[in-house]
């Protein structure tokens, strides 16, 4: 399936792992091709390929805020002093997300983790809209718009990769 292995490419390219976890990378490969191919989701995107440009952006979300680590995933080890939950970091501490989820749940569905992701990442490119590309994930990364190295890395990393491979629309559609 060239889609998947293109972003389970990515994804070893930016969080390196065994050859055991091959398949769970295909795995996560899956579930953030469903989320972001989803109809009901808007990409972050326009024009062609926004929903790959979209799905490659998570997965480098994903890569920065926990390595696609299974400890990270399942909640068993959790960022910013235990208050932030699943593959993308979501920041809640005890509450919940906009969309009603607690961190258990979020790490205990990985679509679920990475639709919140993106709907985090989609509010913050609207907050951010008055700065460059890569500073749009500044909200995402510290809830202030601005300039912010860890967005640039995130956004320029996906960016970057896309614009390297080539991928289509054509060849996600054929191979979802």
């Amino acid at each position: 399936m060239q889609s998947l292995s293109w972003l389970v490419a990515a994804m070893m390219t930016w969080a390196p792992a065994k050859e055991t976890e091959l398949s769970r990378y295909g795995e996560i490969a899956n579930d953030l091709i469903t989320v972001g191919f989803d109809e009901n989701e808007s990409p972050l995107f326009e024009g062609e390929g926004a929903r790959e440009q979209t799905v490659l952006l998570l997965a480098s979300i994903a890569a920065h805020e926990s390595g696609f680590r299974k400890d990270i995933e399942k909640g068993h080890v959790r960022g910013d002093s235990g208050t932030s939950w699943c593959m993308m970091q979501i920041h809640i501490g005890r509450g919940k997300t906009a969309e009603g989820w607690s961190g258990k749940e979020l790490a205990e569905d990985r679509q679920r983790c990475f639709r919140a992701g993106l709907h985090l990442a989609r509010e913050s490119f609207r907050r951010c809209r008055a700065v460059s590309l890569p500073n749009r994930l500044s909200g995402y990364a510290s809830g202030f718009c601005g300039n912010s190295p860890v967005s640039r890395e995130m956004v320029s990393r996906a960016v970057n990769y896309w614009e390297e491979s080539g991928e289509t629309d054509d060849d996600f559609a054929a191979n979802p």
